[in-house]
């Protein structure tokens, strides 16, 4: 494989809490399918429930049923952000990373690996207001925050190179920032 020579851009996070966070916020935003309804889903299984529980007189077991199912969805989704995070930061994985951005693609370097990922190899990315969620395969993502990237006056180049591929409505920017 030829690797380019000249490094655009470089990205350095500590894969702490806050990262964590931010990742966790913007995966919501742009990237979960069910989760993000989950409180609103809960809230309705237990509205749900009171009818059951109080207008339907035969069904009122059902009604009890229906209503701690909809409690249980509830917490599971206002508890589950810091269940996730404190997750994340019990594996035992790596504790920092550095991604180094070429046009054709990212060397990545961890405290526990090393690697390059072409940029055609990623099937997805995904941007968001605050970062990139860049998708070597389902179920694996990397999350670039935009403001971790160095010297920010690279990010248009940046955000072009890891969007154009999949993202028809920032190929503009693709073009001016090449």
């Amino acid at each position: 494989m030829t690797l380019c020579k000249k490094m655009i851009a470089r990205s350095k996070l500590a894969f702490n809490e806050e990262y964590y966070a931010q990742y966790y916020s913007d995966w919501m935003r742009t990237r979960s399918s069910f989760r993000k309804f989950a409180v609103p889903l809960g809230f309705l299984i237990v509205v749900v429930g009171f009818v059951l529980l109080t207008q339907f007189e035969g069904h009122r077991y059902l009604g009890i049923v229906v209503i701690g199912f909809g409690i249980f969805l509830l917490v599971d989704a206002l508890t589950y952000r810091s269940r996730w995070i404190k997750e994340r930061l019990g594996a035992g994985g790596s504790k920092v990373g550095q991604f180094e951005f070429h046009d054709d693609r990212i060397h990545i370097q961890s405290d526990s690996s090393e690697g390059h990922f072409l940029l055609s190899g990623f099937v997805e990315s995904t941007p968001s207001d605050h970062g990139i969620f860049l998708i070597p395969q389902k179920g694996i993502s990397f999350y670039i925050p935009w403001e971790s990237i160095d010297p920010p006056e690279s990010l248009p180049r940046i955000r072009a190179l890891l969007t154009k591929k999949h993202n028809k409505s920032w190929e503009s920017d693709a073009e001016e920032a090449v």
